[in-house]
């Protein structure tokens, strides 16, 4: 599943937030690791960035990894996607902040266009994992799978249940129920309709989330599933907190309309404030029949 992890790296330690993951996925997995620089043109930064790669390279293969210091000539967003089609990357893992300026990544801007051009799985860190946690190889204990209830929303579930057979990790599967008020809707009316709407939903979205959970339990994973009502992204963040989430994973595109959420816009608001890991996998194109 995660045969061959990217690392993009900017030469600065906030990018390095995301080696303990690469690492620790390339164990799981027996991945082989693409340590990734991009410099704009040859001359000078390139040849600091290729030794700084080249160290950070030795230091992982020591301990048992293949990796390869890689460098691009380009704008950082274009040839890490260009370099993850032509090289058959199966995942990208990027810090979402780094250290901008003259000679170093805007990391905001490189995520972000990363993110809506990457076929590849896309795994963001925000912030370094505790040692504690290295030291006892439980980087990944828990995971979080919001779903709409649609097939493009599943679009994380192959990748999320590859990852927690191997890490042994915990999922949990949410599904946020966003009541809307009808516009020629009375107070007295809202209420009883909404409540009907909601109640029913809810026993639909069970009835979904359960099957998922007993295929997940069949395969050897521990599973469980809620159902939240309010705010989609309010519900993901607050469920991740309450849960002590070690990983998001879900889709970057879901299918629109009365109870499916607008994937896009729930993403970005996930990657702007949760504080766990996000991996984002985006869904197959939906067709529309004519």
């Amino acid at each position: 599943m995660f045969e061959k992890i990217m690392a993009p790296l900017d030469g600065s330690e906030s990018a390095e937030v995301v080696l303990p993951h690469v690492e620790y996925l390339a164990e799981l997995f027996g991945s082989e690791i693409d340590l990734v620089g991009v410099c704009e043109e040859r001359g000078g930064m390139d040849r600091l960035l290729s030794v700084y790669l080249d160290k950070l390279a030795s230091q992982i293969a020591v301990r048992g990894n293949v990796v390869h210091p890689i460098i691009l000539y380009g704008q950082p967003a274009p040839e890490i996607v260009d370099y993850g089609e032509k090289n058959n990357i199966s995942l990208i893992v990027m810090a979402s902040h780094g250290r901008s300026g003259d000679t170093r990544w805007n990391m905001g801007s490189v995520v972000d266009k990363t993110s809506k051009a990457s076929i590849a799985p896309l795994l963001l860190i925000k912030s370094k994992v505790p040692d504690e946690r290295i030291k006892n190889n439980t980087v990944v204990s828990k995971i979080l799978v919001p779903l709409d209830g649609s097939t493009l929303g599943e679009a994380a579930l192959p990748y999320v249940t590859a990852l927690a057979l191997q890490a042994k990790a915990e999922v949990v599967l949410l599904n946020v129920i966003s009541p809307t008020l009808p516009l020629t809707a009375t107070e007295s009316f809202y209420s009883d309709y909404s409540t009907e709407i909601i109640n029913a939903q809810q026993k639909e979205v069970q009835g979904y989330l359960q099957n998922i959970v007993n295929k997940l339990n069949s395969e050897g994973i521990q599973a469980s599933f809620k159902v939240e009502v309010g705010s989609t992204s309010e519900k993901i963040l607050e469920t991740a907190d309450r849960e002590r989430i070690d990983l998001i994973g879900m889709s970057t595109h879901g299918r629109t309309g009365i109870s499916r959420w607008f994937y896009g816009s729930v993403a970005g608001r996930i990657l702007n404030n949760a504080a766990a890991p996000v991996l984002l996998v985006r869904a197959p194109e939906m067709k529309v029949s004519s």
